[in-house]
């Protein structure tokens, strides 16, 4: 693993704000060694942002580096975890502005006894925005014929807890995206220059 690339990635997930305005507010958020190491990330940011009205949002922003390594999506790791899979899908990638057309991000409706919690998550390498692994590895590959450098690769992932019904917390999901949008895509910005 290229340590300047490494630490161009920490730099980057450092620079991702406590607070996004008066609305929310953040915390660390530590994961056990195993869990990342299984994850496929080499460096991670997790923590959770509580907004003025007691909603909750995760954020987990994993980078690899490392050639060989997959990131274990949210799609295969919460069934895992005994979380049923509800709705899985796709939807228009509105966070931040990306230079390709229709880009996506993959939506899942998860429910463990009785709790329930909407997640969003995408996969970046370089400037592209894919709602699948695979399609990030084809982006990765075609860089390999391009010879072109080989980019780190990133997941980011926003859980929310279902509260007062799920079209309520999806509504609350965008205006979080809303006010963290811009520091999101700084800090994806930032880790592959």
């Amino acid at each position: 693993v290229d340590p300047q690339v490494r630490q161009r990635i920490l730099d980057a997930l450092q620079d991702l704000p406590m607070s996004f305005g008066e609305k929310y507010r953040g915390v660390e958020r530590v994961i056990a060694k195993n869990v990342i190491d299984e994850s496929g990330s080499d460096v991670y940011l997790s923590r959770s942002y509580v907004g003025d009205d007691a909603r909750r949002f995760d954020v987990y922003i994993g980078g690899a580096i490392r050639n060989q390594e997959n990131f274990h999506a949210p799609s295969y790791c919460m069934p895992a975890a005994n979380w049923e899979i509800l709705e899985q899908g796709t939807m228009p990638f509105d966070v931040y502005d990306v230079p390709q057309d229709d880009p996506r991000h993959r939506r899942l409706l998860l429910q463990r006894g009785d709790e329930k919690m909407v997640v969003y998550y995408w996969f970046h390498a370089g400037p592209n925005v894919a709602d699948h692994e695979w399609e990030i590895r084809w982006y990765r590959f075609r860089d390999l014929l391009r010879q072109a450098p080989l980019r780190p690769t990133l997941i980011t992932v926003i859980y929310a807890p279902v509260v007062d019904g799920v079209s309520e917390t999806e509504e609350a999901m965008a205006r979080f995206l809303k006010a963290s949008g811009p520091s999101l895509s700084r800090v994806v910005t930032g880790s592959f220059d």
